[in-house]
């Protein structure tokens, strides 16, 4: 196997190569969100995604986003390769080259497991507060989901798929997906209290965090086990000296899931390309301002601003577009767009520079006091 790892993203032979150590009784997880390797929290839905990983089938884990599905999948699947040795294929577009993959695996002596994550935790900061950035997929490098489910049929192989609640709708809507057993994740309570805990290495304030994390979930149904591990892992660096020092880092914590969200739009949505964020951002802008945008509504915006959503060739930008996020997403369109009408810089530079021309274009053009006139 040591002549093919040009063929596909990645092959892990070991629970190490996904960031999970087994230590005795205790399970550790590296590369997610914090500096140093913290307890694994078992999430509610592992014991579902491990029987459905006994069955040689294509599984989709899906749910909100920030809500441990990726660290959940990196577990079953280092269980996995201790219990059969198996190994984990992270998967490309190449049907043909998958299944070269596969069939060199099997003459090896052991059983492949495909995988599949346009988001996991190693493209997150390995240091939080510091100015890493991740770099998820575009969305339409969902489209490899095809060679995967190909590669299942033919192979009869198992596959795991990580999606987000938007990756998860739009392959639906794009046919992507075909037949699929499906795991739904969710966090509840004790496990956000538990994850708080862990990160913070047990330091005495993860009950005040929790509290607050346990509030932004309410108000915002994702990123709860994304801010309850910022936020534990801030104050294990810092301490819990008082009850402020919770509220500081539940602060960054939230910050940082804007920040992490910004970054996804940019990336994933715009695929980082000027010419999809030329034909976007100003639908960005107007998303903000004014909430969701129909499909004929941007394609009639677009014909005024002498572009075409065609241009870029990509579908799934406009769909995301058109959907109602809710959340992380939907908070941080609204914040990206009231601080370009305010100037104010934030990051990826890329994406503020291209809400800014968008909303000099739609000022141009009047279209802003068109959606106004409509509102009244």
């Amino acid at each position: 196997m040591n002549g093919i790892g040009y063929t596909i993203a990645g092959i892990y032979t070991m629970p190490e190569h996904l960031g999970v150590h087994f230590d005795g009784r205790e399970i550790y997880v590296t590369n997610v969100l914090a500096r140093e390797r913290a307890v694994y929290v078992e999430p509610p839905a592992e014991e579902a995604l491990a029987e459905e990983l006994n069955v040689r089938q294509l599984i989709v884990v899906h749910g909100p986003k920030g809500e441990g599905k990726s660290v959940l999948t990196r577990v079953v699947l280092a269980r996995r390769i201790l219990r059969d040795r198996a190994v984990v294929v992270e998967a490309g577009a190449d049907v043909a080259k998958l299944k070269q993959v596969i069939d060199e695996i099997r003459r090896a002596g052991r059983e492949p497991v495909l995988y599949f994550d346009p988001s996991q935790p190693g493209h997150y900061p390995q240091r939080p507060w510091e100015r890493e950035r991740y770099m998820p997929t575009a969305l339409d490098g969902l489209r490899a989901l095809t060679a995967i489910r190909m590669a299942v049929y033919d192979k009869n192989v198992a596959a795991v798929a990580v999606l987000s609640y938007d990756q998860h709708r739009i392959a639906t809507e794009e046919g992507i997906l075909g037949g699929h057993a499906e795991v739904v994740t969710m966090g509840d309570d004790f496990f956000l209290q538990s994850l708080a805990d862990s990160y913070s290495g047990r330091r005495g304030c993860s009950d005040a965090v929790y509290e607050m994390a346990e509030s932004w979930f309410e108000n915002h149904v994702d990123n709860g086990a994304t801010v309850a591990a910022l936020a534990g892992d801030w104050l294990k660096r810092q301490g819990c000296r008082h009850e402020a020092a919770a509220a500081e880092a539940f602060r960054r914590a939230a910050d940082k899931a804007l920040d992490f969200a910004l970054d996804y739009i940019w990336h994933a949505v715009l695929g980082g390309n000027r010419r999809a964020a030329n034909a976007y951002a100003p639908l960005l802008v107007l998303k903000g301002l004014y909430g969701s945008i129909s499909m004929e509504l941007m394609e009639k915006v677009a014909a005024i601003l002498g572009t075409s959503l065609d241009e870029t060739g990509d579908s799934m930008a406009a769909r995301w577009l058109a959907m109602r996020h809710g959340g992380t997403l939907e908070e941080a369109v609204k914040v990206a767009a009231k601080q370009v009408l305010e100037r104010k810089r934030f990051e990826p530079e890329e994406l503020y520079n291209a809400m800014l021309r968008g909303a000099a274009e739609l000022r141009k053009r009047n279209i802003f006091d068109m959606f106004n006139n409509q509102r009244r």
